[in-house]
């Protein structure tokens, strides 16, 4: 993929002779400063589009629960929520989207995290906005490290064939939350998209 308007851009390894894990970039939404913010909103859907099209899929967390389109920024404006890509959002949708709203895909065992802030003094819909977007590209080892209680799986030399089958384990509790909170939201009429299935790991050993 091609990102555009770059910053900076930080890249991370766990130690000299591995290779690279992790990958931060900075960026804009335009050559400017400012930019209108039905413009931001259009740039953002074009790179989403960009993003499916180079095959990234949305990834949802495994203990959050499976949900599309306006139930999804819904969800967000109450939780802290990954947001659906795929959706289109309206002008008005877009402006009430929290600050430091986000977006998560993965491709081959890559997660990509997609943050947008804005200058919350620059909001009025009739001038110009300013949009600061963070790219964070991140291992599959690095991204489910968080989740496991062995603190030397958080460390540099991560067993990989130790990581994997312990992997399991930690979907199933993760999904057992998932779980929970989708019961709930059902109740309230809100459609869960079963479909979905969390990616299976590109790590064998």
């Amino acid at each position: 993929i091609t990102l555009h308007h770059v910053i900076g851009a930080l890249t991370g390894v766990a130690n000299p002779s591995e290779l690279i894990s992790e990958y931060d970039i900075s960026a804009g939404l335009s050559n400017d400063d400012t930019i209108s913010h039905d413009q931001a909103r259009l740039a953002m859907l074009v790179l989403f589009k960009s993003l499916k099209q180079a095959g990234w899929q949305r990834y949802i967390s495994l203990s959050d629960p499976r949900l599309n389109g306006k139930d999804a920024w819904n969800y967000a404006s109450k939780e802290f929520y990954e947001l659906d890509p795929d959706y289109v959002y309206t002008l008005d949708e877009w402006m009430r989207l929290k600050d430091g709203s986000r977006w998560i895909l993965q491709a081959n065992g890559i997660y990509l995290t997609i943050t947008v802030r804005r200058d919350q003094t620059k909001m009025d819909t009739s001038k110009p906005g300013a949009y600061f977007v963070s790219y964070k590209f991140i291992s599959e080892k690095e991204y489910y490290a968080p989740y496991f209680k062995d603190d030397d799986l958080k460390k540099s030399a991560i067993n990989a064939a130790r990581w994997v089958s312990l992997y399991p384990g930690i979907k199933k509790q993760m999904n057992q939350i998932r779980e929970k909170t989708e019961a709930e939201l059902k109740a309230q009429g809100i459609t869960i998209d079963e479909s979905y299935q969390d990616p299976a790991l590109v790590s064998k050993n």
